[in-house]
């Protein structure tokens, strides 16, 4: 069966949690039954005008065990939509909803109807009702789109398809529930003294939703009382780099000039350099208000870091609260600071909290969720 994957940043072209989870996707999949492709769609703004030179005509190649065709702007919808009409697929699975009408024009231009399956990565309508906004924007109405029209979805997480039932109760018939995977190669680097060091690792995307707004306010209070601790920030806005300055002046804003001297900005990292931070790192700070996963979670508990973390979709049930890590109430930025002073306070506890975490993370790699997906397809488009 040829699958078609219609993704946004494809690793490695971002190394951001959700671009290395569709790739060992990909990865896993690939085999006697399954030919996949990928279609990402790259630093994508969809109102993007053309520049004045000519984008080149996209093209296919070989990325890792799959073939990958990539675009940047508009104006190479047209090329790629025929090119990947051309490979014939038969089954569409689509990660992002503002990716669904290009898979509905694949289905025009073959002249017939394709299963696909909308893939609940990002839920749009949960993050409009936590940032309190009443108006939909074109993000929530491509979901919307894409809920209604799918054959099947899936859901990453038990939280994550709870909240899209609130939502949308209709889909109920067509959800499914299947974890995210973790390359578990990486080995656990702990180092004799690890435990004499004091550093918060904060990685990931910065915005609202991510709870960046309450790290100031957290960091301050555990820089306050434990002073000799470091703090790196890997991640940002790379696709927004003013908005990126903005969150990194806020929180200097409420840190002021001495505790902000403790606190590193990393930026976006590649896969090794991330490595390296889980494993330099004494725990894993992450006060996200909402997560359909927490892939950044599970990469930190696999380097044997415990992980401080607001009780937000996913991350429930990933962490098994005073056993791999310590779980708040969201947005509770006093909590997530205790929490943070208790670990570092107590580095046999932090470290038994991160060997339990390890272990956990190592019975999720890829290839249970890639079962169930296989035996999705399946089902969509039964073999004759």
């Amino acid at each position: 069966m040829r699958v078609l994957h219609l993704c946004r940043d494809l690793a490695p072209e971002s190394n951001g949690g959700l671009s290395i989870a569709v790739a060992g996707m990909l990865s896993a999949l690939q085999g006697a039954n399954f030919k996949c492709a990928a279609w990402s769609f790259d630093s994508w703004r969809p109102k993007a005008k053309a520049g004045t030179k000519s984008a080149p005509s996209p093209a296919w190649t070989q990325e890792e065990n799959q073939k990958t065709l990539r675009i940047r702007t508009p104006d190479q919808l047209s090329a790629a939509s025929k090119l990947c009409s051309a490979w014939h697929p038969e089954l569409l699975h689509v990660h992002h909803g503002m990716l669904w009408q290009e898979a509905k024009n694949i289905e025009i231009r073959l002249g017939r109807d394709l299963p696909k399956i909308f893939h609940l990565h990002v839920l749009q309508a949960e993050q409009e009702r936590l940032r309190g906004q009443t108006e939909s924007t074109m993000s929530s109405r491509a979901e919307a789109q894409a809920l209604d029209e799918a054959q099947a979805i899936i859901a990453p997480s038990l939280a994550a398809a709870q909240a899209l039932l609130r939502h949308a109760p209709k889909v109920s018939t067509r959800l499914h529930v299947i974890g995210l995977g973790i390359d578990t190669h990486p080995a656990v680097k702990r180092t004799p003294g690890q435990e004499e060091k004091s550093s918060i690792l904060v990685a990931g995307r910065f915005a609202d939703v991510k709870g960046t707004d309450l790290l100031g306010e957290i960091l301050s209070e555990v820089l306050e009382r434990a002073p000799q601790t470091q703090v790196y920030l890997a991640g940002g806005c790379p696709e927004n780099l003013r908005g990126q300055r903005r969150w990194l002046r806020r929180i200097e804003a409420t840190l002021g000039p001495e505790k902000m001297a403790r606190v590193k900005f990393l930026g976006w990292l590649s896969p090794e350099a991330l490595n390296k931070a889980y494993d330099d790192a004494s725990l894993l700070l992450s006060p996200s208000r909402f997560e359909t996963f927490g892939q950044n979670v599970l990469e930190g508990m696999l380097h044997g870091l415990p992980v401080v973390a607001a009780r937000a979709g996913g991350l429930v049930e990933l962490i098994e609260d005073g056993e791999s890590g310590l779980l708040c109430p969201v947005g509770d930025a006093q909590g997530m600071a205790e929490a943070c002073l208790t670990l570092l306070t107590h580095p046999k506890k932090a470290q038994a909290m991160g060997r339990a975490g390890a272990q956990l993370a190592q019975k999720r790699d890829w290839s249970g969720p890639a079962q169930h997906i296989a035996s999705l397809y399946e089902k969509l488009n039964p073999p004759f």
